[in-house]
């Protein structure tokens, strides 16, 4: 299992039989997709968990309560020093704090120059002039962000069609990903990749609100679509919520904790309390921002929801072979094709995929990567961000900055490390023997 649907992917296809996701394996109370040879029940059970950084501290917690009802071994697997769960706390990393048994492998087989493995062991090492003196030649300097964002767009679009495929734009904000894809695109109608008719659609981006969020009224905004992922009864009044009902943000009261709602479905209008309905279980409410976007044939795009009758997954890369006014024909990496009724909610949920943020990036890897670090991102660009970018890359990781001192000032005082709650004593009261991690 892994905490997110593409590194379950990965773990399916490299061992050769289903891998589901930690939130699924939990809400299924450890039934889902659990291997059980036949003729072996009553055996000992294993559960490796891919990617743990990933994984909440409610949602590590929850596992292993699990493991020891059923006397299972949990094997982790992960790296602490690469992204970890948007939600709070560092559950992997305190756990070998606390002294929980490890193996580690420490020879990195991804990176096939000399120079580009050299930057990556030093950014392990926390080096991090060094590691930029390493790619200092591979750096283009650009203060201005339009300039920063048109040079890194005219690098992407010179190389010829297999060398795109197999390069990506890695970015640390939504706002530069947008930009950056605009842009690119602009390029690939010039080039004829894509095709002069466009048509434009209203697609749902995922906010990604942590659980705590989703109960506090202070993180929506009037014109946010939610979605609630099971029913509830609000009152006899207001009447039910459907599961997966999509529900447009009309009105808020931050005194009272209330959101004012309006059904896509039925066009009622209901007034919730997010702390009583759907925010207490984790996942209960999908929160989208609205994006208008525009699709031409020929455009790559990555599908950014499970929710649909098609078999489409998240992250999914998907090209546009055919559009009309009622659906838009999608062709997926193994030549199946899709055609999908636009008018659907169930069906909004896309994005262009040739910029990815660094979240959009990691278990993934490319032949090139153009990365986008600007200084003044305090929130994003920082070691952690600064590691996962260059990493991805096999030959050439390229660095696009504002300012290269700068960039090493920001990156030495930023570790991007997530923050805890819980001191070393109180992680210790889980029963560690119960756990292996293995490091890679």
């Amino acid at each position: 299992m892994a905490p997110t649907h593409t590194a379950a992917d990965k773990m399916s296809a490299s061992l050769g039989f289903d891998a589901c996701t930690l939130d699924y394996f939990l809400t299924s109370n450890g039934e889902g997709k659990l291997l059980r040879p036949s003729g072996r029940t009553g055996k000992k059970e294993i559960w490796i968990v891919d990617e743990a950084t990933f994984g909440a501290t409610r949602r590590i917690r929850k596992l292993m309560q699990l493991a020891e009802k059923r006397d299972a071994r949990v094997l982790f697997l992960g790296d602490h020093r690469q992204l970890e769960s948007i939600e709070a706390g560092r559950a992997f990393k305190q756990m070998l704090d606390a002294g929980m048994g490890s193996a580690t492998l420490s020879k990195i087989y991804r990176q096939q120059s000399n120079e580009l493995l050299q930057a990556v062991e030093l950014a392990y090492d926390r080096d991090i002039s060094a590691s930029l003196g390493k790619l200092r030649k591979e750096m283009v300097e650009h203060y201005d962000s339009v300039d920063r964002h048109a040079k890194i767009s005219q690098d992407w679009l010179a190389l010829d069609k297999n060398e795109q495929k197999n390069a990506v734009i890695i970015v640390t904000t939504n706002e530069e990903r947008k930009e950056v894809n605009r842009l690119v695109r602009a390029g690939l109608v010039k080039q004829g990749q894509l095709s002069s008719e466009a048509k434009k659609y209203i697609s749902f981006a995922n906010r990604y609100l942590s659980s705590m969020e989703t109960r506090n009224v202070n993180f929506y905004r009037i014109g946010d679509v939610v979605r609630f992922n099971r029913s509830h009864n609000v009152s006899k009044k207001q009447g039910s919520i459907k599961q997966s009902e999509y529900f447009d943000v009309i009105g808020i009261n931050i005194k009272t904790n209330e959101l004012f709602l309006l059904s896509r479905a039925s066009g009622k209008q209901i007034q919730i309390n997010p702390n009583r309905i759907g925010g207490r279980r984790a996942g209960g409410i999908d929160v989208f921002e609205q994006e208008a976007i525009e699709l031409r044939r020929g455009d790559t795009i990555k599908w950014t929801d499970n929710n649909n009758d098609m078999g489409l997954k998240r992250n999914d890369t998907l090209t546009v072979k055919f559009i009309n006014n009622k659906s838009v024909t999608l062709q997926c990496n193994n030549g199946r094709q899709v055609e999908v009724n636009t008018k659907e909610l169930t069906n909004a949920h896309f994005t262009h995929k040739y910029a990815l943020t660094v979240y959009g990036s990691q278990g993934d890897e490319y032949s090139r990567v153009f990365a986008l670090l600007d200084s003044k991102r305090i929130n994003a660009v920082n070691q952690t961000s600064y590691l996962v970018a260059i990493s991805r890359a096999k030959e050439v990781a390229k660095l696009y900055v504002d300012d290269a001192q700068k960039v090493v000032g920001a990156l030495g005082d930023r570790l991007g490390d997530n923050t805890t709650a819980l001191k070393k004593d109180n992680v210790q009261n889980f029963r560690l023997n119960k756990t292996v991690p293995f490091l890679l």
